[in-house]
């Protein structure tokens, strides 16, 4: 999940730092557990030209000139109140196909230098998105009947200069407890706290620039 500002300085940070973290994570783990799987990993990054943190953010990098590997970094599973606790998964490709696929073309062995360095370097920023909640999820509600598209559907209003202010307004509204009615029973309004309300209201408290929630 990231947050989109007017400058968009902030989608990008957050995007890198996070899938940057997810990398760190890898390499530590396999150093400490796996120094044979560590060892093939950085020799398809040095032989692909490719640093871990390039690798991590190469899919971000690449997304707006290739508008077609957009539904590779989430998968819309549709959850409803009182609806199947298992629904069917969405069609390929999502996160899950191609998390299979790039598996499968690195233990092939057959590629080029360029195309195992994006395999793995798809593999690893998959990794990360497949554990951020708004890219493995969609909410169909009275307001989304339609679905809500990973959150994407789901707008806040509020003041760009000062995501900090409004990122913690948000944190203390996620921490009230359960009596404190956060949010409407029919979802995806947020009236109280800090005057949000979804894309068909008029935001009140914090501004007229607009945050939105979306996906990475």
């Amino acid at each position: 999940m990231v947050i989109a500002t007017a400058n968009g300085d902030i989608e990008a940070t957050f995007n890198a730092e996070g899938h940057h973290i997810v990398a760190f994570i890898l390499r530590n783990d396999l150093n400490q557990n796996d120094g044979q799987t560590m060892q093939r990993v950085q020799e398809i990054l040095d032989r692909g030209g490719r640093d871990l943190l390039s690798a991590a953010t190469f899919p971000d990098d690449i997304r707006s000139a290739q508008p077609a590997t957009k539904p590779f970094h989430f998968i819309d599973i549709p959850f409803e109140q009182g609806g199947p606790p298992n629904p069917p998964l969405p069609g390929a490709p999502n996160v899950i196909t191609k998390i299979a696929e790039f598996t499968h073309k690195l233990q092939a062995g057959t590629g080029t230098d360029k195309e195992n360095v994006d395999a793995l370097s798809w593999l690893i920023h998959l990794f990360g998105d497949i554990h951020q909640p708004l890219h493995c999820i969609e909410r169909i509600s009275q307001l989304h009947p339609g679905g809500d598209g990973g959150g994407n559907s789901f707008r806040l209003s509020g003041n760009a200069e000062e995501p900090s202010k409004t990122l913690g307004q948000l944190g203390k509204l996620s921490q009230r407890r359960p009596g404190e009615r956060r949010a409407r029973d029919h979802g995806d309004q947020f009236t109280r706290g800090i005057g949000c309300r979804s894309r068909k209201y008029e935001c009140g408290k914090l501004g007229a620039s607009e945050l939105r929630v979306e996906r990475g």
